[in-house]
């Protein structure tokens, strides 16, 4: 059994209510009356015992009372999750399996003041969502791999407050949106697998407070993105698998608030970064199994944010290693199967703020491990599939005395100079298989 502390209690009611306005130089504050804190039905002792004699995890609030229950490490079925009925002060529900039926919702619905829904790989349908609406107070919808349909986005106009919407895998497709487009609140959107085109996208363009949005697996193209630039409060975009091209790459120049951008399978080349490099908060950037050689990160270079770079998968080239050293701020590097030799590692040796890097597959020797000797606040390294590297290595690698994590399988460092790199950086975990 876990306690929320004051504090979150406290930031939990800022969210639901808001604050309240500044008093101004020309208007006086009038008094409040403080109202009583409201009583709250005590927990039945037994539902509790029950759900947590199952492996739930419980969570009391500062009056102890129970407001959070997750129930998502296992699959119960309905009659094992009836408990659920009699806590009527829980604010967060998680669920999971495929022994969930609609008749856990029933169940459910007498949590007056839940905010936070999830109930992922259930059976749940579109009549379990007709009754879960009835929830005045409901602000957060997982409902990933579910059975719900289009019908069900309809219901959910009855929910004002829905901010956050978890569709993935759904089988709602382009006629849900305009139904979506309704949803002026919606802050998150994941989209995931759903069965979306560029027509079905097009209709979201007004919710322009949108922050987060999950296009993985869809079958936009360049058209559809032009529809996201109106989306100008994003910060997460993740497009990963769809068909963008540079052409459709220059709509997303308009989102300047992005912190992390997953361009993963992009038709992009170098030419299509240009379109980036007026994001000054970016922090998160994928590239991989993107077109991407090199001359094109130039254009990052000015995004003194930016903290991981995942350019996997691609062939960038060593040309490409001379931009990313003047990155003033990252800290996670990919590069596992890409074209960089140890003359491009040498453009790197001297980055201090690298905490991350990843060089498997890539063909390099011992030569090229000299060049990092100089990464000394890094902590976590990957070298597998690199059969050209051997103990000779040790000497260099072991200079990295912040180094928490190696991973050196199919390498030739044996167990000497596992041991050596043991000794010489006390606490490292050495993956060799």
């Amino acid at each position: 059994m876990r306690f929320l502390p004051a504090w979150l209690a406290v930031a939990l009611l800022v969210f639901t209510t808001g604050c309240p306005p500044k008093s101004t130089p020309d208007t006086a504050e009038v008094p409040t009356k403080v109202e009583p804190e409201k009583k709250v039905e005590p927990d039945d002792a037994e539902a509790v015992a029950a759900l947590e004699a199952l492996g739930g995890r419980l969570t009391k609030d500062d009056r102890g009372v129970v407001t959070v229950v997750d129930m998502s490490a296992l699959s119960f079925n309905d009659e094992q999750l009836a408990p659920l009925g009699k806590l009527k002060n829980v604010k967060i529900l998680k669920l999971y399996g495929a022994d969930v039926h609609d008749a856990t919702i029933d169940n459910v619905v007498q949590m007056k003041d839940l905010r936070d829904f999830s109930a992922a790989n259930t059976v749940l349908t579109d009549a379990a969502v007709e009754k879960l609406v009835t929830l005045p107070e409901l602000s957060v919808l997982q409902l990933r791999r579910t059975n719900i349909t289009n019908k069900s986005l309809e219901s959910m106009l009855a929910l004002p407050k829905l901010r956050y919407l978890d569709l993935r895998y759904d089988a709602v497709n382009d006629e849900g949106m305009p139904t979506v487009a309704k949803m002026k609140n919606l802050e998150v959107l994941r989209l995931e697998g759903a069965r979306i085109s560029d027509v079905g996208l097009k209709e979201l363009a007004g919710l322009s407070k949108m922050k987060f949005l999950n296009l993985r697996g869809t079958d936009i193209t360049d058209a559809g993105f032009e529809a996201i630039s109106h989306m100008t409060n994003l910060e997460t975009l993740e497009t990963n698998g769809t068909a963008m091209t540079d052409e459709g790459a220059k709509y997303l120049a308009p989102l300047t608030k992005l912190k992390k951008l997953e361009l993963y399978r992009a038709l992009l080349t170098d030419e299509g970064l240009a379109n980036l490099k007026g994001m000054p908060d970016l922090e998160h950037l994928m590239l991989r199994e993107t077109a991407i050689e090199g001359p094109g990160i130039e254009s990052l270079t000015g995004l003194t944010k930016l903290k991981s770079l995942d350019l996997s998968e691609t062939s960038f080239r060593d040309e490409g290693m001379v931009h990313i050293a003047k990155m003033p701020a990252l800290e996670s590097l990919n590069l596992w199967f890409t074209r960089v030799t140890a003359d491009g590692l040498a453009h790197i040796k001297d980055m201090k703020t690298l905490k991350k890097l990843n060089l498997d597959d890539q063909g390099l020797g011992d030569d090229a491990m000299a060049h990092l000797a100089g990464l000394e606040n890094l902590e976590e390294l990957s070298i597998n599939s690199n059969d050209q590297i051997t103990n000779e290595s040790v000497q260099y690698l072991k200079n990295l005395k912040h180094l928490k994590k190696l991973s050196i399988a199919f390498t030739q460092i044996d167990y000497q100079g596992v041991k050596e790199l043991k000794d010489a950086i006390p606490g490292l975990e050495v993956k060799e298989g």
